[in-house]
């Protein structure tokens, strides 16, 4: 009997058309970036408001923000970890989760609880990197190769309008509602996790690469609309992967450095104006911060 590498099924699966499937699948993905998006950034206009009320110190404000990317950098680092070792679905919907409650329930904040309010930034970032950096993975290996640059690189977008929507929700509803009432719209994400949880399937190529092969020819079957004894059952076992460690980054120190000066200039240069903008616009010219968030519609 002839043995079947995964490599088969994989090729069926990578020349596969765009079908309605897949664009289900990147509409999902893209809404994780979305409101995972908006609940990270929307912290800018919550503290410009919390700031007029409770007139924190600036090492208070700087706290409070700077948790959210301390929170993002150990979401990223294990939940990326996680992803590769049980899957990129699951830790999707646990990360869009935390963000979500962690957003969400800021808006239950006492009266000055601003060491609070840091602590659930900090989980709002871990929430951020642990839902998108898989969802990111997925989007790569659920398409195609010849489609694979344009719309990976168009899916990165989603960020950006997570970023104007949180100015947008806050011009709109903070003058009549309140800040609270702002945070509260950080559950949203639970209804995005949900949906994850009922309609995503898990990465074939991660199945294929853990020798799961009857979980990703049923995947490949769903997926292509396809009776299953058309779509080739690999029975190769998948060569294991070579291993890795951090400090294997630094065999190319040039690349390394360069890559750390261009990621490190351009977030601090952007999440300064994105979460430090709108308090300052705020103050310097004395305007309500729901005039302030809606010039940030703008920026």
């Amino acid at each position: 009997m002839a043995e079947t590498s995964s490599d088969d099924l994989l090729s069926l699966f990578d020349n596969a058309p765009l079908n309605a499937r897949y664009w289900m699948i990147f509409i999902l993905m893209s809404a994780v970036f979305v409101f995972d998006f908006f609940d990270f950034l929307v912290v800018g206009y919550l503290l410009a408001a919390v700031n007029q009320e409770w007139h924190l110190t600036y090492g208070q404000s700087a706290i409070i923000l700077y948790s959210g990317g301390v929170g993002a950098i150990v979401g990223a680092v294990l939940f990326g970890s996680f992803a590769d070792a049980w899957g990129r679905k699951q830790q999707m919907v646990i990360g869009t989760f935390i963000c979500a409650l962690s957003s969400g329930l800021i808006a239950f904040i006492p009266e000055g609880g601003w060491l609070l309010f840091a602590i659930l930034r900090f989980f709002v970032g871990v929430g951020l990197t642990a839902a998108v950096t898989p969802s990111l993975t997925v989007v790569v290996e659920l398409t195609p190769t010849r489609h694979r640059t344009i719309a990976t690189s168009f899916y990165v977008v989603w960020a950006s309008a997570g970023g104007f929507l949180a100015p947008a929700i806050s011009a709109a509803i903070m003058g009549p509602y309140g800040w609270r009432r702002v945070a509260l719209l950080g559950f949203v994400a639970l209804v995005i996790g949900v949906a994850v949880w009922l309609f995503c399937p898990e990465s074939v190529r991660w199945l294929t690469a853990k020798g799961r092969f009857k979980e990703a020819q049923r995947e490949v079957a769903r997926h292509l609309s396809l009776p299953i004894e058309r779509v080739p059952l690999p029975t190769v076992a998948p060569t294991a992967p070579p291993r890795a460690n951090w400090l294997d980054l630094l065999h190319e120190p040039r690349m390394f450095w360069e890559t750390v000066l261009i990621w490190g200039g351009s977030s601090t240069a952007g999440y300064g104006v994105y979460l430090w903008g709108p308090t300052i616009i705020a103050l310097l010219l004395n305007i309500p911060v729901p005039k302030a968030a809606a010039y940030f519609v703008i920026v």
